[in-house]
């Protein structure tokens, strides 16, 4: 069980849970469900691969960075709550009351069950990372939000993607 530090930052929505996860950690526990006239369940669009190998090809570039968090849907069994590096939090309960502390991440029991934390927003960033022969070399900052239904998952990225703007060329 690899173990991170977080803060936590309170929107509408929710609760989020932020850290610093290596990409090679991440890739393998993250998966998009997609959403297609045969799993009404996904939330994400279908992946598109020019965007992944754009995405791939930018992970070259010395400028490369993704400044902005990957969104990650899981169920908290996964997670084991710490208020300092070794004081773990008993109940269930009481990690909605840190502020700040440690993370331990399941991954093993994450890919054992096929549980796989759900892509709300990233899904093309994390696969174009995961095509890069780079991927050792990012540091991605991680948004968590826990126990949430898939309907919940899809309103947060539709959110999200909808209030995008282009940037003016």
């Amino acid at each position: 069980m690899s173990k991170y530090q977080f803060i936590t930052t309170d929107q509408p929505v929710g609760r989020f849970y932020i850290t610093r996860i290596s990409a090679n950690k991440l890739i393998p526990i993250a998966q998009s469900k997609e959403r297609s006239p045969y799993n009404s369940t996904g939330i994400q669009r279908k992946l598109d691969t020019r965007r992944v190998n754009e995405i791939a090809k930018y992970c070259e570039s010395p400028m490369a960075m993704f400044p902005t968090p990957i969104i990650l849907s899981g169920k908290s069994n996964y997670f084991k709550f710490y208020r300092t590096d070794n004081d773990f939090v008993e109940s269930e309960e009481n990690y909605n009351d840190l502020n700040s502390g440690f993370i331990k991440i399941d991954s093993e029991k994450i890919m054992k069950d096929r549980n796989f934390l759900s892509i709300v927003d990233g899904q093309h960033r994390l696969a174009g990372i995961a095509k890069s022969k780079y991927s050792d070399q990012f540091d991605l900052l991680v948004m968590f939000i826990f126990d949430t239904e898939n309907y919940e998952d899809a309103e947060i990225f539709s959110v999200i993607n909808r209030n995008q703007k282009q940037v003016s060329k």
